[in-house]
């Protein structure tokens, strides 16, 4: 577990609202708030050196819509663990179930905070791999080291033993009900592209822009994203999720074609029959937001009319479902 890296961006009162850090409510006022600080962390161990492999639950927003390339905490987190674990290989990283987790102070477009972001997963990364290869060293597997510390110190380590299985499955999930007549949405569209006389400058500025024209901007571009997200969600193609589940050992790999929210992703977790689970977003495809039951009735940015969100509410939900259906099948 790391605390303080990651926090729920849909903060739920029980006002009904949606709040996000730092407007976060008292706790008293709250009715749900989910995150994950689960760090995940698999070793190869190969003659001639370690392969690492991490998990973590959080969007690599920090250094978001910058025009500079980075590739945010993910990318300081398997650097600091290549530079400093000795006889790492090479160090890579699956991003989880983060559709609605931020990093903790959101996105400040700092590359400060996206070196300190990452070290600190690094850092416990880095001393979970010395325990792990200190264990693993002294015949871990073969004595009760592997007894004594999973089950009298609750440390959750296991070795991937050599069982290999697989199952995948595709599913078209249900579009969401609340989008406008995809002519009517166009004809707002080409009135708001009107008001800036058809320029383009709104999708991406080359030159500084006025406080007036940053507020026409950001009205085509509502405009635009209402629109394209009627199209999208008319072909069942963009509303189509690949739900693969890799099973190495007592570890399962839940790949979803999209932004799965971590409630649905804490819950396959829980209630996945292998020891270890790790949900794995944005894999093999992009399906948009894929949220839970009630989320469009609460709002907020995940759940509004755009491109990003096509499928309808619940549709994390029926991922899980059809997620633990495959999981249970690689272990039968």
């Amino acid at each position: 577990m790391v605390d303080g890296v990651a926090w729920s961006r849909r903060i739920k009162g029980k006002d009904g609202k949606v709040y996000r850090l730092p407007d976060r409510p008292e706790d008293s006022q709250i009715e749900k708030e989910e995150d994950d600080p689960t760090l995940g962390l698999a070793l190869f161990v190969r003659d001639d050196g370690v392969i690492a492999l991490t998990h973590f639950s959080a969007h690599p927003t920090v250094v978001q819509v910058n025009d500079l390339i980075s590739a945010d905490y993910p990318g300081a987190l398997t650097e600091f663990l290549e530079t400093h674990l000795h006889g790492c290989l090479s160090c890579s990283f699956l991003q989880g179930a983060c559709g609605d987790v931020n990093p903790f102070y959101q996105t400040t477009s700092d590359f400060e905070d996206v070196r300190l972001y990452g070290q600190a997963l690094g850092a416990e990364a880095l001393k979970q791999a010395n325990l792990l290869l200190l264990h693993h060293r002294h015949g871990w597997g073969s004595g009760k080291g592997m007894h004594l510390l999973t089950k009298n110190r609750s440390w959750k380590c296991a070795y991937l033993e050599p069982v290999l299985s697989c199952a995948a499955e595709r599913m078209i999930l249900p579009p969401r009900s609340d989008v406008p007549d995809g002519a009517q949405l166009e004809e707002e569209f080409q009135e708001e592209l009107s008001q800036v006389k058809g320029a383009w400058w709104w999708m991406r500025a080359d030159q500084p822009l006025t406080e007036q024209q940053k507020l026409q901007g950001q009205r085509v571009l509502i405009a635009w994203n209402r629109w394209q997200a009627s199209l999208r969600l008319k072909d069942e193609r963009n509303r189509t999720v690949e739900v693969q589940v890799l099973r190495l050992g007592p570890l399962g790999l839940v790949g979803v074609s999209g932004e799965l929210f971590v409630g649905p992703g804490l819950r396959i977790r829980h209630f996945s029959p292998l020891p270890f689970t790790w949900v794995v977003g944005y894999a093999n495809g992009y399906a948009g937001y894929l949220v839970d039951w009630g989320a469009f009735a609460a709002g907020g940015y995940e759940v509004s009319l755009g491109p990003w969100t096509v499928c309808g509410d619940g549709s994390g939900e029926m991922v899980a479902d059809k997620a633990l259906d495959l999981l249970k099948q690689t272990v039968q």
